[in-house]
Order: C-alpha cells, then sequence, then structure tokens
C-alpha cells in the first residue's frame, strides 16, 4: 500500500513538473501577440541605438499569422507561422528599401534568417538552429 502511493504521489509530482516547463503551441502565439516587440540584441551584444538614430526597431505579430516590422527607418509587412519552437517569418521583399544606417541590414537578416524562438521571462528571443540571433524585450 506504501509503494502505491508513493508512486501516485511521485507520478503527480512529475506531471505537474511537465504541465509547468512545456506549454501548447497556442500559448507561444498568445505570448507573441501580447507585445509589440522591441530589439534589445543582436547575437548577445546590446544594440547601439547609433546604428538607429529613427528609432529602435520593432515588430508586432498577430494573432492571424501577419506582423508589423518597423525596421529603424521605415514599416514592413509579412507573415510568420508558428510549430513548436520553430518560427518561419517572411518579409514583403518588394517593399524593402534599404535605409543609410547598418543597422537595419542587420536586423532584417537576422530576422528573415530566423527559425527558432523561445520565450523567457517576458523576452523574446529568435534563433536559427540552436544560435541566440536577436533578442526583444515588450514595448
Amino acid at each position: 500500500m506504501i509503494r502505491i502511493s508513493i508512486f501516485l504521489l511521485l507520478t503527480g509530482l512529475a506531471m505537474t513538473i511537465c504541465r509547468c516547463q512545456f506549454r501548447s503551441i497556442a500559448d507561444d502565439e498568445i505570448s507573441l501577440s501580447s507585445y509589440r516587440w522591441a530589439l534589445h540584441q543582436i547575437l548577445g551584444e546590446r544594440i547601439s541605438l547609433s546604428y538607429y538614430p529613427e528609432g529602435v526597431p520593432l515588430i508586432k505579430f498577430s494573432p492571424e499569422g501577419d506582423m508589423e516590422v518597423h525596421s529603424g527607418c521605415q514599416n514592413l509587412y509579412g507573415s510568420f507561422a508558428v510549430m513548436g519552437g520553430k518560427i518561419r517569418i517572411d518579409i514583403d521583399k518588394v517593399a524593402i528599401h534599404r535605409c543609410p544606417h547598418e543597422g537595419e541590414k542587420d536586423f532584417l537578416l537576422a530576422l528573415t534568417y530566423s527559425n527558432r524562438f523561445y520565450l523567457a521571462k517576458e523576452k523574446l528571443f529568435l534563433l536559427r538552429d540552436t544560435t541566440e540571433l536577436i533578442g526583444f524585450f515588450p514595448k
């Protein structure tokens, strides 16, 4: 009887821990679309505002799969799809004109090169496989 009680207790504890660690796709989609995200870092380095004199890049995901991107000097539109921890981002390349600042090129390249993401303590990180490319804070 004691063995069964201990087994049930450990099974319940394991199920509780798993529920806390893993979120559903719907939770991630809701979290992504809950904020406008302001760029904070590229390749682990804090961004320099001198690269974005017209404003820090922002992204906004909609629950419908659309996204708005402010690259630092222009507004762009695109779409995204989330599947588990994977993300596909497509930006309308027809609308892209080059800003005179280096930061936009780095930001857009990292954004479109991303194929994974994770959310941690209300921060968003976009990765290429296992390498963190860009990080965002909610705005």
